[in-house]
């Protein structure tokens, strides 16, 4: 019998343990370049995500569960990895449209299934983050954060 794998990796500046693995950028962290960030954005929800090189304290994953095979290909010898980027608001939540894939590669097979995105997303959504802050206020930030998923002998 076969079993399922999953795990996930993190960029925003810091180094953590999570489910047993330490995730980080080996390369460094720095601004993401596509993101637009200013010193003091307006006021309001519509207001611009920070990046990384603005912020006194980056996002932090607080709690996040271990993310799940999608049920339909447990059967399949399919390996997944998928980069998202998104943004975590200023309570500490993802934000559900905020969501862009950077990268889907997926092995032994021809074709993507997108159902290994929203695996990806639904466990983010899920998950509870130490929210960003600049000059001592919560702020929202952009990140990205890897997610493998795999199948064990």
């Amino acid at each position: 019998m076969k079993s399922v794998s999953s795990s996930f990796g993190w960029k925003s500046g810091v180094v953590f343990p999570v489910v047993g693995l330490v995730l980080a950028c080996a390369t460094g962290v720095g601004a993401l370049p596509e993101a637009r960030a200013q010193a003091t954005p307006p006021r309001g929800s519509d207001s611009l995500p920070y990046t990384i090189d603005k912020l006194d304290e980056p996002v932090q994953i607080i709690k996040q569960s271990e993310p799940r095979y999608p049920k339909a290909l447990q059967d399949s010898l399919i390996t997944a990895r998928i980069v998202l980027r998104y943004i975590v608001d200023a309570t500490g939540r993802a934000e559900p449209n905020s969501f862009q894939v950077l990268e889907h590669v997926e092995t032994n097979t021809d074709t993507t299934h997108a159902s290994f995105v929203e695996e990806a997303k639904k466990t983010i959504l899920k998950s509870t983050f130490k929210p960003a802050r600049y000059q001592g206020r919560r702020v929202r930030q952009l990140v990205e954060q890897k997610i493998n998923f795999k199948i064990r002998p």
